[in-house]
């Protein structure tokens, strides 16, 4: 055995070669192996590429075009389920149908847009880039699905909801974001693009005109108001909401159901922002689509000069709003009072509707006596409304070119924020002193000093269209109400989600005239010449606005039994789009709501804008008339 052994070992030290050569033998098979699986894997690779490619073909060639008209039809439907099931009344018995038709819509919306995104003709990173935001819709709803009973408990145990309650809010939060994608199709669609040769003015009207028949028609739904309420009171208010007047013929926290006043929101929102503003940040940032077309409609409907600043100034209009709204309402929901809010969805509710209300200065309040429960012992909710109005009145370019210096550490401001800031401090300064000193025996008599100085300074503020109050405007001396029609007037900033002629068309037309008066034959500000056409403009706009302020006046003299001052203080209030009244809103006849609600739609589109919506466009003229001197003045 030793023998044996000691042979071995003397065989392998005569032999090493061979042990070499076996583990070389071994790691060659092995690294063959391998080999084979990494031909056999890109074979594999290939195949499924080809068996993907033929798929995507079969689906863009064949399928699509079939599945298309189903999705669109399947969000015509689904938004009938939602109409129905919030706005009308139907037995019980068929809630279980309803339910079922709504799950087949949603799966099937689901799986049209899993095979848009899977089967789309780009590559994977253009594909996330465009399809952004269906990826999103597609993650919430199928958690939604799957996780629906603890969702539904927690809505039913937390905010307490009744089961159809929270099965109707899972509900919206399925199937709108699914409508909302169906419209996102919609934009990507070249036969849309078409649209935006019409004049922007002419678009920008006509949206709005879209969006009040389209609030009109939802706040006429059974549920979504108590019995009693005529047509045109709700249509008046739809036209109020979308215009962000805050003028209203009925009590909102009484006569609208919680429908009527969710409804109500989404007007406000859509008024406050424009629905071309919306239709334009969706279609440059969730489809992927910016063409100059389109650019150059929106610098039109922004009063844009820098053809480059539009998209990103869309882009600032909607985060500064949908931003500066989630902050208020987070500050408005902790200053609030509890014990006032019985259920905490309730308190919610109220603090995203004003915070909303408040910042696109539109002055709709859930309060029958709109926030003169707030005036005393609540300074933090005060303060937030105050801050959302200012804000919302500034003016989008002017917040945002105010952002932009403060991260970029510059001091440096355009001529327009420079005025703007100017004679909107000047304004709030005038219109405080004013109210403190004028009401002292009046409104504010049972106030002491410090809830006179923040009243006063909240009613300087709400009159540059807001339209809140927390003391009675009926009551007003005659000297407030003669300044609160000035302060109404001037309005809010170019850009703004307020009404008005604007401050910066104030600050032209006033240095206009001293510029006159003093000889010269231009207007200088802050080592800067404003151009003829911002004059031209601020003169137009201060001529067709007394025009139909006056205009509007006279036929209210005709057509009701009020005084002049409140008559006036109406027209005023609604041209400014601010919602304050004397208190004879609901008294007004039909004749007169319809007058008010032109007035307020032109007082929200402009009164420039409405008649360059209205009249032609005239090509320039190669020829020029001999000059002649016309005396004026």
């Amino acid at each position: 055995m030793e023998h044996s052994i000691g042979q071995l070992s003397g065989s392998q030290q005569k032999f090493p070669w061979r042990h070499e050569n076996a583990a070389l033998l071994r790691l060659s098979l092995v690294m063959f192996s391998w080999l084979r699986r990494l031909i056999w894997l890109k074979h594999l690779g290939q195949a499924l590429r080809r068996i993907f490619i033929r798929l995507r073909n079969l689906y863009l060639q064949r399928l699509r075009p079939l599945l298309s008209p189903l999705y669109a039809l399947s969000g015509v439907l689904s938004l009938a389920v939602l109409i129905t099931e919030f706005g009308f009344y139907y037995p019980t018995e068929w809630q279980p149908f309803v339910q079922r038709i709504a799950l087949l819509l949603i799966l099937f919306m689901v799986v049209y847009e899993i095979l848009s995104l899977v089967f789309s003709d780009h590559d994977w990173r253009s594909r996330l880039r465009i399809h952004r935001l269906q990826l999103l819709v597609i993650t919430g709803v199928l958690l939604q699905l799957f996780y629906r009973e603890p969702l539904l408990d927690v809505i039913l145990n937390i905010y307490g909801f009744t089961p159809r309650e929270a099965a109707l809010l899972l509900l919206v939060f399925t199937q709108v974001p699914l409508l909302f994608s169906n419209l996102l199709h919609l934009l990507r669609r070249a036969e849309f693009s078409h649209i935006w040769h019409i004049h922007p003015a002419l678009i920008f009207v006509v949206s709005f005109l879209l969006i009040i028949a389209i609030g009109t028609a939802l706040l006429s739904l059974p549920k979504a108001h108590v019995p009693g309420i005529s047509f045109v009171d709700l249509f008046f208010t739809a036209v109020s909401a979308v215009c962000v007047t805050g003028l209203t013929t009925i009590d909102v926290s009484s006569q609208l159901t919680l429908t009527g006043q969710i409804i109500l929101l989404g007007l406000i929102q859509l008024g406050g922002l424009g629905l071309m503003t919306l239709t334009a940040f969706f279609s440059f940032y969730l489809t992927g689509r910016s063409s100059v077309t389109n650019r150059l409609a929106m610098r039109d409907l922004l009063s844009e000069d820098s053809l480059v600043r539009v998209k990103s100034l869309i882009r600032n209009i909607a985060l500064i709003t949908f931003l500066l709204e989630a902050i208020g309402a987070i500050f408005l929901f902790i200053s609030s009072p509890a014990e006032k809010f019985p259920e905490l969805s309730g308190r919610i509710f109220h603090a995203v509707f004003h915070a909303v209300s408040a910042f696109c200065n539109a002055g709709f309040s859930l309060n029958s006596d709109s926030l003169a429960a707030f005036a005393v012992g609540y300074e933090n909710y005060l303060v937030t409304i105050i801050l959302l109005i200012v804000f919302g009145g500034l003016g989008f370019p002017v917040i945002s070119e105010i952002m932009e210096k403060i991260i970029k550490r510059e001091l440096s401001l355009s001529v327009t924020t420079r005025i703007v800031l100017g004679v909107n401090g000047v304004l709030l300064l005038v219109g405080t002193l004013g109210y403190f000193f004028l009401e002292q025996k009046n409104t504010l008599l049972k106030f002491n000093t410090s809830d006179q100085l923040l009243n006063s300074f909240f009613y300087s503020v709400t009159t540059r269209t807001a339209g809140f109050n927390t003391t009675d405007t009926s009551s007003l001396t005659r000297p407030m109400a003669f300044l609160t029609l000035v302060l109404m007037y001037i309005g809010a900033s170019p850009g703004s989600t307020g009404g008005g002629i604007k401050t910066s068309t104030f600050a032209v037309a006033l240095l206009n005239v001293f510029a006159i008066a003093s000889g010269r034959n231009r207007v200088d500000i802050f080592h800067r010449s404003i151009s003829t056409v911002s004059i031209h403009r601020a003169n137009s706009v201060i001529i067709l606005s007394m025009a139909l302020i006056f205009s509007a006046a006279f036929i209210l003299t005709i057509t009701e039994e009020a005084n002049l001052m409140a008559l006036l203080f109406e027209t005023v209030s609604a041209f400014a789009t601010v919602g304050l009244s004397m208190g004879i809103t609901p008294e007004l006849s039909l004749a007169g709501k319809l007058v008010l609600c032109f007035v307020m739609l032109a007082g929200r589109v402009g009164v420039f804008t409405f008649l360059t919506a209205l009249l032609p466009k005239e090509d320039e003229a190669h020829y020029r008339y001999p000059t002649e001197y016309v005396v004026v003045g």
